[in-house]
């Protein structure tokens, strides 16, 4: 049978100045807890029984050390998950050290003599302290229904040093822009010691793009480095509206297969101000990722959540209509009502429903399995977006 594959990306990041020599692990400052509002989206643990048949965690290592690693340059892992018990072992994201993307992490069964393999992905952005030779140390959690070990925790360790610099050092913001709008912003990439070759460049996103150039012999002087490259990054239009986050991948001739990560956030700004009028516990919004958390409920109460959404920038006079509104789950019913009363100095108001039905199955939609809303309007700003949508119905 072949294994699943749980994909963790750690990317931490960008912290302190590029130094030549071998560093010691990030400072505190360069350790970073997974913001309150991932933590939030992640996945309940797996419910662990006390009677009959148990699975039974195995693994073969929990800790990796990847030596001396460049300072940007990827470093990768995979570790496995064996389950030698008589019952499923059921894993589910956990947090980390260190702020994390992880990829199909909803909920993965392993069945008994079955395994899987959880693939970590490092790359130390942020260095510290010149001639110290400690080592860093992150980590990442898998919870399990395992109840002898109902969490594993991987850790990675490695000794960090500068090979190259990046300007913009901590990320490349290109702030806000609306849905429609596309933007650029520049930067560069220079070697601290040996002269390098870019061979291309990719990005997380299919909405960025990326060109690179040597530096001129005038730009060589005023930066006063012997080599190097310029990049152009560009956003075009497709990111839904909120926050985003992605990364430039470089690959150079440094160390093969080595990649180089440049870390690429902004904003799409839409016409829209959502409030939430249901009091219940566990609820929220959130607006800089536009997801609706639900909350855990049971499934055969359901659970109802109620929306006030001020619709800005629309003609004066003119109602503000949803089209449709569709879901990718067919236990989930959404309903619009107030789109039937004209723009009053631009701003309209409407109501939204999000109704999981009562006696509906029992359901875990986590961060990295939402349901997906699409709406469709007559708002020439926002002809369509999505809300995604989580929750627990147990």
């Amino acid at each position: 049978m072949n294994p699943k594959t749980l994909m963790m990306t750690v990317a931490v990041v960008v912290v302190g100045l590029v130094i030549v020599s071998m560093v010691s692990a990030p400072s505190r400052e360069d350790k970073i807890l997974t913001p309150p509002q991932e933590q939030d989206t992640l996945p309940p643990p797996p419910e662990i029984k006390t009677e009959g048949k148990q699975p039974k965690v195995v693994t073969e290592q929990t800790e990796f050390d990847f030596g001396k690693q460049a300072q940007y340059e990827t470093g990768r892992h995979t570790f496995k998950i064996y389950n030698q018990g008589e019952a499923p072992l059921e894993l589910s994201q956990g947090e980390s050290s260190c702020k994390c993307t992880l990829g199909n992490l909803d909920k993965t069964t392993v069945e008994p003599g079955d395994f899987t393999e959880v693939e970590l992905e490092w790359t130390p952005e942020g260095i510290a302290e010149a001639g110290s030779n400690k080592k860093f140390r992150q980590y990442a959690v898998v919870y399990t229904n395992d109840p002898e070990r109902p969490e594993i925790q991987f850790n990675v360790t490695g000794v960090v040093f500068a090979y190259f610099q990046i300007v913009p050092d901590r990320s490349w913001p290109v702030g806000e822009l609306t849905i429609k709008e596309s933007r650029s912003v520049k930067g560069r990439i220079t070697s601290m010691s040996e002269p390098f070759k870019i061979k291309s460049i990719d990005a997380t996103s299919k909405f960025i793009t990326a060109d690179f150039v040597e530096l001129t012999e005038e730009q060589k002087k005023e930066y006063d480095v012997d080599n190097g490259y310029e990049i152009t990054v560009t956003v075009n239009p497709g990111y839904p509206y909120g926050d985003f986050e992605d990364f430039l991948i470089l690959h150079t001739d440094y160390k093969e297969e080595s990649e180089l990560r440049i870390h690429v956030k902004g904003a799409i700004k839409g016409p829209f101000t959502f409030l939430n009028t249901t009091r219940q516990s566990g609820v929220r919004f959130s607006t800089n990722a536009w997801i609706l958390d639900m909350g855990s409920f049971s499934a055969d109460e359901g659970r109802i959540v109620e929306m006030r959404v001020f619709v800005a920038e629309m003609p004066e006079g003119e109602n503000f209509n949803v089209l449709s509104a569709e879901t990718d789950l067919e236990f989930l019913e959404v309903s619009v009502t107030g789109d039937d009363q004209p723009a009053q100095n631009g701003r309209a108001e409407v109501r939204m429903k999000f109704e999981y039905k009562a006696g509906s199955p029992s359901i875990i939609r986590g961060g990295s399995q939402p349901v997906t809303v699409t709406f469709k309007t007559n708002h020439p700003e926002a002809e369509e977006f999505k809300i995604r949508v989580l929750f627990a119905a147990n």
